[in-house]
């Protein structure tokens, strides 16, 4: 075969590939456009215009009487919701936003295993340590917000939180914090996830995202399966922990971490989440960054017992809640934030 024949050949298989390939992208656009579509919702720049449409925004937590979008936090909690948020936008009681010289003030931040939506150890714990009190002494502001991750808690902390001057900040630290929260997606009436833009990861087309529905689906099942960049994404967002850390030391202000643990046997953890695990212990061990650790403790406690109603494999029930307060109220007294 010449060398003339063989050139022609070769560009007529491109040719030939290259149209399959370009036939088979638009077959595929054109099925999850249309058969199994997955909308765009326009976060790039945080319009409200879908959220604003009353069948926009599905029921439940994402619902638009309850969060709205944020520039800097993706969404919040509104104010005095029926969700049960107070006046400044918390899942919790009122409080006076200027503190009195008597009061002993302790910030909360965690995901939905804090927020008193889904759980009840800063709510027990702040009853237990003002009980027999004459005026509550003790303030623990539940400031945590349902699928948050450890970006959202240093932007919410610098922000909002420390302008109410507390005198500790605790996280309840969910396992899959150091995981990131993933690229909005609006799927019919509802948002499945979220993901702002300044922490959008090179690997992420905005173009393609806005654009392509293939795409889009082919993005939102890779983070959904926490298999994306998994360990880039952890690195990445360890540093959000150093940096409220750093902003915490700087004020002076004492930071716990509490490593909530799941309501199941520890061999029953499976490979990610003990690697979650294993990752947090790790970074606040070597950042000398105090914590209590109620992995062990779930653990001789029957962890099966410690699950809620709705069975899920993170969230836990109250005598879960109790065990934490125990941890707690002892690590307080020992630092002499209670007396």
């Amino acid at each position: 075969m010449s060398k003339k024949i063989l050139k022609k050949t070769i560009t007529f298989k491109i040719a030939i590939f290259s149209g399959a390939l370009f036939c088979a992208l638009v077959l595929g656009e054109t099925v999850f456009r249309f058969f199994r579509p997955i909308g765009f919702s326009n976060i790039f720049s945080h319009s409200e215009e879908l959220w604003n449409d009353k069948n926009s925004v599905g029921k439940g937590f994402f619902n638009k009487a309850h969060i709205r979008v944020s520039k800097l936090l993706g969404y919040e909690l509104i104010k005095n919701s029926s969700l049960g948020t107070n006046s400044l936008g918390m899942l919790d009681k009122e409080y006076e936003e200027v503190k009195r010289k008597d009061v002993c003030r302790v910030i909360f931040l965690g995901d939905s295993t804090t927020a008193s939506c889904s759980s009840e150890y800063v709510e027990i714990l702040e009853e237990q340590l003002n009980k027999n009190l004459a005026k509550e002494k003790y303030e623990l502001w539940n400031c945590a917000v349902p699928g948050y991750n450890v970006i959202q808690y240093y932007h919410a902390l610098k922000e909002k939180w420390l302008n109410f001057n507390p005198d500790m900040v605790v996280i309840g630290f969910c396992l899959n914090d150091f995981s990131t929260t993933p690229v909005v997606i609006k799927e019919k009436d509802s948002v499945t996830a979220y993901y702002p833009k300044k922490e959008i990861l090179r690997q992420v087309n905005p173009w393609l995202i806005k654009h392509s529905a293939l795409y889009r689906f082919i993005i939102f099942n890779r983070f959904s399966l926490a298999q994306y960049n998994f360990d880039k994404i952890i690195e990445g967002n360890k540093d959000y922990l150093k940096e409220l850390n750093q902003l915490l030391l700087e004020k002076e202000i004492p930071l716990l971490v509490i490593i909530l643990g799941l309501p199941v046997e520890f061999e029953d953890y499976g490979p990610y989440w003990t690697k979650c695990y294993r990752q947090i212990k790790d970074f606040l061990e070597k950042h000398e960054i105090s914590y209590l650790d109620t992995v062990p403790v779930f653990e001789s406690n029957n962890p099966r017992t410690l699950i809620r109603k709705n069975k899920d494999a993170i969230h836990f029930n109250e005598k879960a809640s109790r065990l934490i307060v125990e941890l707690l109220a002892e690590y307080l007294n020992k630092v002499h934030i209670i007396d």
